[in-house]
């Protein structure tokens, strides 16, 4: 070990582009451990692990609240259920403060299936009555500090104006498929809030998730097709006419199984109310790194290979001093094992500093050391040693094969071949240019996404969720807020109006002809709330009072779903039956482009104009038209709120900056896959400098030769580059097509997309070839300009 240890002293170059190499792929490969190895064991907790069910259908976990209830008196299997509802940002007034606190609603079941850690008081009174309430630690602290909060009284605006008194105190959730609630309610309030969730004909579809425990040894999956039937026969969703086509499957997902379930589709938006995994981003992820492992692993081959001249002598003497090869290839295993064990503790503390930054880009709270348990550190400690081995092999059998006498007499290194290195960093190549392509196309994808024509008005919109801020109880504070708004300077308009293209408003599935099911987007507002927006008038069939209650106008998308024309004056939904209604055409609006998560096709859109009565509706949002800077016309409209209802907390955001928060996703992946081509860059670039240094080692009797026949330095130093441009010549050609597949197909999950332009190809092959370019240089010109006399001598 010492002769290897003073080699590393005496060729710092090696050792720096080898250490660092290794260190900086292991640092991300450990980075993406922790961060599986967290994901994998969600809910590992879980008491009942083997014993908890969710319903699931090819699409996602949400259902009706009606079949919680029902499912336990039709399988005997069941031995409690419960459904989970989750609402973010409810105002909660306590001890004479206002606090904004995610509730979750659930049965009183929900303490008994799942496993939390209760700190005071006694969450089994939590069934007692349904003004008991749990809530977790941190709120806890927040809300009532160092005082004793069981019995504090808790009032929440979203529901009934009554007092919820403190039950329990619960240890936060985490690592868990259940978000990470501040307040647990009985869900009877959701009930007495929004009845007709609760009904048998299960009209309103996906209100929340439903979770069963299942009895000791009992098989709950094998009650699906029994299920499934169920559904078809009592739920408007499973048959052939609805707007889905009808949901195809009902399933039970053990909840070991939920986090990554991903629907028949493939898609990762499985659930508003649970948290979920997304098993094609771990792939990505483990891709990358495997790549950035692979450059790593010949790095260090490649430029180990090309030191053999050093090592060879100190090699071949050991064998005539009675070695063995076996030994030779044991020895040159364990030095590259000790270098990568090195690497691995430098990567180590590396990765677990860099676990705050990779925590915010992927949106996913963990670190290095939590991870760090022992069954990860044997997979650790598994990896080194297979990566020494890996890494140490084929230097050892290359100075291993040849007879210490062609190491004496200097025949050594014209025998040796290149034909690996010539493999790997080609294919470094194509790896790096498939990356570039990757990051290119991504980035002009988001960007199109987001500067997408929308045919509706975005800027300085703000857009204010009187839910968040206002009481059902209390709308006259909503008319004093708006009333307010209108005296200030930086707001132009003011608006009230239940939902946005954004948020997609308020589904309704109604019956059409022939009992066919058509879906529509129905948005509510007053003639600001619309003009704030723009959306264009295609037709106006110009109505006496195109304002009444069953005038409407609609879209072209929702006139290609009815199958009628803009001249059409009226259509009947749910006709032959007792909800039969006629609703009149005011007009049609030209197609506005954006709902739900941006990636889907046009909506058919149900639009109401006219005053907003707030005395008899409750409006969703109020719509402010801001001038001048942003973040002071917040603060001007803060202060009109906090008039208008001082007991509340103002929330608002933006039109422009929501529509940036729905491609998360998506800026998530740019931002890693940016990393990665990076890192890739940098250790492709290493490996090209090991490439070179071996090439050029191997021709210096060569390039002497040339020099004293009268090549030019000019000359030796073109055909030196002019090998290494080859590589990158046959990577680009390989790497197009395979670069245009992968991209092709993750195109396809958007509406509305880029072409591939020829540009980001020649681009991306264009910056390899320049980086390949600038990274054999050096080592060219110094071969270029060596003395061939010493070259000569030397061998």
């Amino acid at each position: 070990m010492k002769s290897y240890l003073k080699f590393l002293s005496r060729n710092k170059l090696y050792s720096i582009i080898v250490i660092l190499g290794m260190t900086i792929s292991l640092a991300f490969i450990i980075l993406l451990g922790a961060f599986v190895n967290k994901q994998l064991n969600t809910d590992s907790f879980q008491e009942n692990l083997d014993r908890i069910y969710l319903y699931a259908n090819e699409e996602s976990f949400d259902c009706a609240f009606y079949p919680h209830k029902y499912f336990p008196e039709r399988y005997p299997e069941i031995e409690s259920s419960t459904a989970i509802i989750f609402s973010e940002n409810v105002v909660a007034h306590a001890d004479e403060d206002t606090y904004n606190a995610d509730v979750m609603e659930v049965d009183s079941t929900f303490f008994n299936i799942f496993t939390v850690k209760s700190l005071s008081g006694d969450i089994n009174t939590f069934h007692d009555s349904r003004y008991n309430i749990v809530i977790s630690k941190t709120f806890a602290n927040m809300v009532f500090g160092n005082k004793n909060p069981i019995g504090k009284v808790i009032t929440l605006d979203k529901y009934e104006e009554v007092n919820y008194i403190v039950c329990g105190v619960i240890e936060n959730i985490k690592n868990s498929i259940l978000k990470d609630a501040d307040i647990f309610i009985s869900s009877e309030w959701m009930v007495a809030t929004y009845p007709e969730a609760y009904c048998p004909d299960m009209g309103s579809w996906a209100c929340c998730a439903s979770a069963f425990l299942c009895k000791e040894n009992a098989d709950l999956q094998t009650k699906e097709p029994d299920m499934l039937s169920w559904f078809k026969e009592n739920c408007w969703i499973y048959k052939p006419d609805a707007f889905t086509g009808g949901y195809k499957t009902a399933r039970f997902i053990p909840l070991k199984e939920a986090y990554f379930y991903a629907g028949d589709a493939g898609t990762d938006n499985v659930s508003y109310y649970l948290n979920h995994g997304n098993w094609r981003f771990i792939r990505i992820l483990l891709y990358a790194c495997l790549a950035l492992l692979f450059f790593a692993i010949m790095n260090y081959i490649n430029l180990t290979v090309a030191q053999t001249g050093f090592r060879a002598k100190e090699m071949a003497t050991r064998r005539l001093l009675g070695t063995s090869k076996f030994n030779i290839i044991l020895k040159m295993i364990g030095e590259s094992t000790v270098l990568i064990t090195f690497a691995f503790i430098l990567a180590l503390l590396i990765a677990e500093g860099l676990s705050p930054a990779a925590s915010k880009i992927l949106g996913y709270d963990f670190t290095v050391m939590e991870a760090m348990t022992p069954s990860f550190f044997s997979l650790c400690v598994a990896g080194v040693l297979v990566l020494g081995l890996l890494s140490g092999i084929i230097p050892a059998l290359t100075i291993s094969k040849f007879k210490p006498i062609d190491v004496m007499k200097g025949s050594f290194r014209t025998k040796t071949k290149m034909v690996y290195s010539k493999l790997f960093i080609t294919l470094q190549n194509i790896i790096t240019i498939g990356m570039l392509i990757a990051a290119l196309t991504i980035f002009l994808q988001v960007r199109h996404m987001i500067n997408m024509p929308l045919n509706y008005n975005t800027d300085n919109i703000l857009v204010v969720n009187n839910m968040d801020c206002f009481t059902y109880q209390n709308k006259n504070q909503i008319a004093i807020f708006r009333d307010e708004l209108k005296q200030l300077p930086c707001v132009q308009a003011v608006g009230l109006g239940n939902g946005t293209p954004l948020d997609g408003g308020n589904n309704n599935t109604m019956q059409y002809d022939n009992g066919r099911y058509v879906s529509f987007q129905i948005i509510k507002g007053d003639s600001a709330y619309f003009n704030i927006f723009g959306f264009k008038i295609k037709k106006d069939n110009h109505l006496a009072d195109p304002r009444a209650k069953n005038n409407v106008y609609i879209n072209e998308y929702a006139l290609k779903e009815l199958e009628i024309t803009e001249y059409t004056p009226n259509f009947t939904m749910n006709p032959n039956t007792e909800n039969a209604r006629t609703f009149t055409i005011a007009g049609v609006y030209s197609d506005f482009k954006i709902f739900g998560a941006l990636r889907e096709n046009s909506a058919g859109w149900i639009i109401n104009t006219g005053t907003y009565n707030l005395e008899k509706s409750y409006p969703w949002n109020t719509i402010i038209k801001t001038t001048g800077d942003k973040q002071e016309a917040i603060n001007e409209i803060t202060a009109a709120y906090n008039k208008a209802n001082p007991d509340g907390i103002f929330s608002g955001e933006y039109y422009e900056d929501l529509i940036e928060d729905e491609y998360v996703k998506e800026r998530q992946l740019l931002a890693i896959v940016n990393t990665f081509t990076l890192l890739a860059i940098l250790i492709s670039t290493l490996g090209l400098l090991a490439m070179s240094t071996y090439y050029v080692r191997q021709q210096e009797k060569d390039i002497a030769i040339r020099k004293v026949f009268g090549s030019t330095k000019q000359g030796i130093l073109n055909k030196l580059i002019k090998t290494f441009m080859r590589y990158v010549a046959v990577a680009f050609i390989v790497a197009i097509p395979i670069g245009y597949y992968l991209m092709s197909s993750w195109l396809k999950g958007y509406i509305y997309r880029i072409n591939l332009y020829w540009w980001i190809f020649v681009l991306a092959g264009l910056f390899v070839m320049i980086i390949s370019y600038l990274s054999v240089y050096w080592q060219s010109v110094c071969a270029a300009n060596a003395n061939p006399v010493v070259t000569i001598k030397k061998e």
